[in-house]
């Protein structure tokens, strides 16, 4: 019997006038605890950056995760410090630890993304750093890069950097004796299967690295999108899943499902709609059991979205 492991998105923040991480998330209203997601049968939290800057800053892919300069050092530390805060947050809960690719505060609108990431040296310190501190709970590495193509002739990364970085975790793996996993949720921003087939090699050259890959849909969000585009990524993750790499869906919905007149990123708008079109995620997936066998959930940062979406659709 194949054991399903789910996992949950966990959105942090830097605060810059206090100088301290701080979780985002919330559950009736208070500070979301790891009794409640584990109630909810998730396995790993997968905690990823979403600091909201004032101005024209990215939000998360690094961008909110502070920064000395490009050296080793300032990658070990600064990892050791985020480390140490996730310790405390996470006690009881396996998670994974984000490896940043923007710098801090990078301004939105690049047209080189080259030349606003942490660079390979800095990235060795974050993962030497993140290891040595990590207790028992902290089980591996999340890459935060969400393009899949990043890849493609290198204007991201390069196959060689992203095996680097893959190598630089299993050097930890072996000298700490840790069991780390690393895990990638790219985003396919409404891409259709034709598209995705032209640049299948590129996003192998990254994937093949990653012992969970979770494709986002982003059918949730589209406003356009019907479920036959669903059903077409659906197809395109088989596919993938059973020639190049395993791979896997992340489920996806946000507060818009709380409330008929609260719209957050649903495409839909609001309320009911949201509902439906979140649980056709799981409906889809009847026909694509493979690429279900583990799932990754995106919910914003309200876990009663999980308890809203299964009422409605219990397979969730």
């Amino acid at each position: 019997m194949i054991t399903v492991t789910n996992f949950a998105m966990w959105w942090i923040e830097w605060n810059e006038k206090i100088r301290e991480y701080l979780s985002r998330m919330m559950y009736d209203g208070k500070q979301l605890t790891i009794n409640n997601i584990k109630q909810k049968g998730f396995d790993y939290a997968i905690v990823a950056d979403s600091t909201q800057f004032t101005g024209n800053y990215l939000w998360g892919e690094g961008s909110g995760i502070p920064m000395s300069d490009h050296s080793y050092n300032s990658g070990y530390n600064d990892a050791r410090e985020l480390v140490s805060y996730l310790n405390e947050l996470m006690n009881g809960m396996d998670y994974l630890v984000p490896v940043p690719y923007y710098k801090f505060k990078t301004p939105t609108g690049i047209t080189n993304p080259r030349n606003h990431w942490r660079g390979l040296s800095y990235l060795y310190g974050w993962i030497d750093g993140a290891s040595h501190e990590g207790n028992s709970y902290m089980k591996g590495f999340y890459w935060d890069l969400e393009t899949p193509t990043q890849a493609y002739k290198g204007s991201y990364i390069t196959t060689d950097e992203i095996r680097s970085i893959w190598g630089r975790i299993l050097e930890n793996k072996r000298e700490y004796s840790k069991d780390l996993i690393f895990v990638w949720v790219p985003t396919l921003a409404n891409r259709n299967s034709e598209q995705l087939r032209q640049y299948e090699s590129y996003i192998y050259s990254v994937a093949k690295f990653f012992d969970y890959v979770f494709f986002q849909p982003h059918y949730y969000q589209c406003p356009y999108c019907s479920i036959e585009a669903l059903q077409d990524i659906y197809r395109w993750v088989d596919h993938f899943s059973e020639t190049y790499h395993p791979s896997y869906i992340e489920f996806e919905a946000d507060r818009s499902v709380l409330e008929a007149n609260k719209k957050e990123n649903c495409g839909c708008g609001s309320g009911h709609c949201c509902i439906l079109r979140a649980c056709d995620y799981a409906i889809v997936g009847r026909h694509y059991p493979n690429i279900l066998k583990h799932k990754a959930y995106y919910f914003s940062i309200d876990l009663k979205v999980i308890d809203t979406v299964r009422e409605l659709c219990h397979e969730w």
